[in-house]
């Protein structure tokens, strides 16, 4: 469901209608009892603290409903207690008004809360941000910069610019107030703006719009009636004017948006809808060399693209040359290959490092078998090496039909390939990658889904293994196969899920993996399980 779709949602349609219903009646009511000032205040303060204990309800409902182990339960906890602190604001707000029957002292205890709420507020914000680190184009860069500017010059001309000309050292601490409360939402702004733009047409980008638009209004309210207390014109002589009315107005709306702000994440959370992701994999070793070399590791025979591997347009000069000197390979390295290719009778695949003929270092996989004769003597080792060459496809030389035949059986003879198995791993985290990316994509919009990938790549990186993610494509060695194919696939499906569930509400995560896994064939799930390849765990 897109965010837009919710405007076709009963729920939120009719939720949003009694929330502007309420707003719009309280208004209307203290219109029609202006001359009856105490009614009104009551009218006012009990509509105030109506409206945000239903705000506090629904972020308490969404906390509640969020997994212990969803990062997001501690950025709804820092709401919940920020509508906590707002809460006890507008009670002890009341209390002064309506039980005690006095005018609420400017700075009071409730400005210490609304205060207190504003720094949990602007916390949470915060911790929600580094969530996504999206970097905002330059357009939204501007636009940002553009609306900051305009709320800092409205208010440096209603309040900043009045207190500082009418300077009174018996105001003191209001002055700070009224400086202190545009302050806060300045930095609210910023945050919820940039919050917003990162999400661009994600699944919840309705949310935060509403919630950044609530405190917009709250925003408002506080600049007005920072101006309206500055110069005594709110609530004058217990009077009902134009801006008192429009002031408490907005102070409803603020309340009652954040609500639906809450109240929207719930829908979001629990609906959800396919998207088709063409992620999709490659393979990263392209080139395979085929060499033939004697007991003692001397070469008989390569193909033609071994002038590929070497950097060397002939291949004439290394005939009867040891394999170590002719690729740099340490000699120990060379002797305990021979050593188990013979005693093994094959080795599957092992990682080396080769050095060509222009010094450059290059990692090969090797695969090895002993081939013997009639009368099981030793004729020669053939050893596949596999590589990326990195070149046009006209500058490389490709190996002809029969050497293709002696690659796939060698490969074949050391168990290099398990090719049905190995493709049903490789299509399993595929399908696993794609889904979270849809997921995150749906909930957080197309830059924060990139994000997963730009993290996953970052991970193979630092554990130096020889994946590829850019943009929307895969890259998998062809040399990573059964067990460590699987352990390393594993590993980045569990950080992919973590990364995940930092966006996305647990539940949906384990729910549409569950969904996926219930999907899978017996004959895939046994060479999945024989891995262990599902058991990848999320951690908060």
């Amino acid at each position: 469901m897109k965010s837009q779709g919710l405007l076709g949602n009963q729920r939120f349609l009719l939720i949003a209608s009694l929330m502007l219903v309420f707003s719009i009646g309280v208004a209307v009511s203290r219109l029609l009892l202006a001359e009856k000032s105490e009614t009104i205040t009551i009218l006012n303060d009990a509509a105030s603290v109506i409206c945000v204990l239903i705000a506090t309800a629904l972020f308490v409902r969404v906390w509640f409903s969020t997994s212990s182990k969803d990062i997001s339960k501690k950025i709804w906890g820092q709401i919940v207690i920020a509508m906590i602190a707002w809460t006890i604001a507008e009670g002890t707000w009341a209390y002064y008004e309506v039980v005690l029957g006095q005018e609420v002292p400017y700075p009071s205890l409730a400005d210490l809360f609304w205060l207190f709420g504003y720094v949990m507020f602007y916390v949470a914000l915060l911790n929600q941000y580094h969530l996504f680190q999206t970097a905002r184009t330059e357009p939204q860069k501007l636009a940002i910069t553009w609306l900051v500017i305009l709320f800092a010059l409205i208010g440096s001309y209603l309040v900043l610019i009045p207190i500082i000309e009418s300077f009174d050292p018996q105001k003191l601490l209001e002055s700070v107030l009224n400086i202190a409360y545009p302050l806060f939402d300045l930095i609210l702004l910023i945050l919820t703006l940039s919050i917003i733009f990162s999400l661009e047409q994600g699944r919840f980008t309705l949310t935060w719009s509403l919630l950044g638009l609530g405190l917009v209004f709250m925003s408002t309210a506080d600049l007005m009636f920072s101006y309206a207390s500055w110069n005594e014109i709110y609530f004058p002589e217990s009077r009902l004017n134009t801006i008192t009315l429009l002031i408490d107005t907005l102070y409803h709306v603020a309340y009652l948006t954040l609500g639906l702000a809450a109240y929207t994440y719930q829908i979001v959370s629990e609906s959800l809808q396919s998207l088709k992701i063409d992620i999709v994999l490659r393979a990263l070793t392209k080139s395979n060399v085929l060499v033939f070399i004697d007991r003692n590791g001397s070469i008989i025979s390569v193909s033609d693209n071994f002038s590929n591997l070497v950097r060397s347009p002939s291949t004439v000069q290394f005939a009867k040359m040891p394999l170590n000197e002719a690729l740099k390979i340490d000699q120990t390295a060379m002797a305990d290959l021979l050593r188990k290719t013979i005693q093994h009778g094959s080795i599957s695949t092992q990682p080396m490092d080769i050095q060509d003929s222009r010094g450059s270092l290059r990692t090969v996989w090797l695969t090895s078998v002993a081939v013997y004769d009639d009368h099981k003597n030793l004729m020669c080792i053939a050893l596949v090496l596999r590589t990326n060459f990195d070149l046009q496809d006209e500058e490389e030389r490709s190996l002809s039909e029969e050497q293709k035949m002696l690659v796939n059986y060698y490969l074949t003879q050391a168990g290099a390939y398990r090719n049905e198995e190995t493709q049903v791993i490789k299509a399993y985290f595929l399908e696993q990658i794609r889904l979270l990316y849809s997921l995150i994509q749906q909930f957080s919009g197309v830059s924060v889904a990139e994000k997963l990938m730009t993290y996953l790549d970052q991970v193979v990186r630092q554990n130096d293994w020889h994946f590829s993610f850019t943009g929307q494509e895969i890259g998998i060695p062809e040399e990573y196969e059964g067990e460590t194919l699987a352990e390393r696939l594993s590993t980045l499906l569990q950080e992919a899920k973590n990364f995940a569930v930092n966006i996305i509400n647990l539940k949906v995560v384990e729910q549409e993996m569950r969904i996926l896994d219930n999907n899978l064939s017996t004959d895939n799930l046994r060479y999945l399980d024989k891995y262990g390849l599902r058991s990848a765990t999320i951690t908060s």
